[in-house]
């Protein structure tokens, strides 16, 4: 499925050098027709484009943690302890 670059991301791209804050990950380095730009949400293994379709990380993209995204356990301590 070919994914057709949206307004945010022409935006972001005049803004911000490479398009978003990750130089090495930016979309243009790899499919940049096929790799989505943003997310709308992430939880667990899961990811989901602007357009609400869901992918599953496999890589964990930018070396997240093994205890993947939105950990509910995780985000009720440092919300406790920081917020």
């Amino acid at each position: 499925m070919q994914l057709k670059k949206n307004k945010t991301w022409s935006k972001a791209k005049k803004i911000i050098i490479g398009g978003n804050s990750l130089l090495s990950k930016r979309p243009d380095l790899f499919l940049p027709d096929y790799w989505p730009t943003y997310y709308s949400k992430a939880s667990g293994v899961n990811l989901w484009d602007e357009k609400k379709q869901k992918y599953i990380d496999m890589i964990f993209a930018v070396g997240q943690n093994t205890l993947g995204y939105s950990n509910p356990k995780i985000d009720k301590v440092v919300k406790k302890n920081y917020f």
